[in-house]
């Protein structure tokens, strides 16, 4: 078996979204004084390799380690109202359209979603040279049910420039919609989003429940590779994100 690094590193160099917070590690212990060396890292939680949780969008805060039920509901806003859980409640997969109500209610993080929905078969689809990603009959029938969809766009060469943040192409609501018919279980991207504002397509994958992987790097080693596994587990985390180490197993 071969692993496949797909993540960036994290370091007081690692470029961050407009407005987020810089990256910094401090040494607050040292060996030579202290017997051992420790730091402190501080950092918004979407700065490098990360996922972003259904709460980035919403009050939802689980974290990454309950129980999550996957399948078509239609939202219930009473039901979405009243979850305020944060360590180990039963997450429920929803298509259709976002309604406002879960924006305003979910409140999971982290641990609150069960590890195998950060591990699946993958399925890479290079759009390089797109500016917006449409729905294709390649992608159609590319993209199974429950698996992990990587696009590889390149935007990656421009990263730590503006132009990383500026130039990335965004998916489209019917290739987004599309995800959510075929109940993905997370979409990843070598750019810093699938979108720019209004934040359509991470909408519409949240209130799904489909988990949106970015800064990605390296999905040109995945070229050729129709059989590979793609493990992005988070942290435990009560937040709407969390820094991944972003991996794919190829047999």
């Amino acid at each position: 078996m071969r692993i496949i690094d797909i993540s960036q590193s994290l370091s007081e160099l690692t470029p961050v979204y407009p407005g987020d917070p810089e990256v910094t590690l401090s040494k607050v212990k040292d060996v030579k004084v202290d017997g051992y060396t420790a730091y402190l890292y501080n950092s918004g939680l979407h700065a490098g390799t990360h996922v972003d949780f259904p709460s980035h969008f919403g009050a939802d805060m689980r974290s990454g380690g309950g129980t999550s039920t996957k399948k078509s509901v239609e939202t219930n806003e009473a039901h979405f109202n009243a979850d305020m859980r944060n360590g180990g409640g039963t997450s429920t997969k929803k298509s259709g359209k976002t309604q406002e109500a879960y924006f305003n209610a979910d409140m999971r993080g982290g641990g609150d979603f069960p590890p195998d929905l950060f591990f699946g078969k993958g399925v890479l689809i290079d759009v390089r040279g797109e500016k917006i990603i449409k729905l294709s009959p390649f992608i159609r029938a590319a993209v199974k049910e429950g698996c992990i969809v990587l696009l590889y766009t390149g935007a990656s060469a421009m990263y730590g420039t503006p132009e990383y943040y500026s130039l990335h192409p965004l998916v489209s609501a019917e290739f987004a919609e599309f995800l959510v018919a075929k109940k993905i279980k997370m979409l990843g991207i070598d750019a810093p989003s699938p979108d720019y504002s209004p934040f359509e397509c991470h909408k519409i994958l949240l209130a799904a429940d489909i988990f949106i992987l970015e800064d990605l790097t390296g999905l040109e080693q995945l070229s050729g590779i129709r059989d590979f596994s793609v493990a992005a587990f988070p942290l435990k985390i009560a937040a709407e994100a969390s820094p991944v180490r972003a991996v794919c197993f190829v047999d």
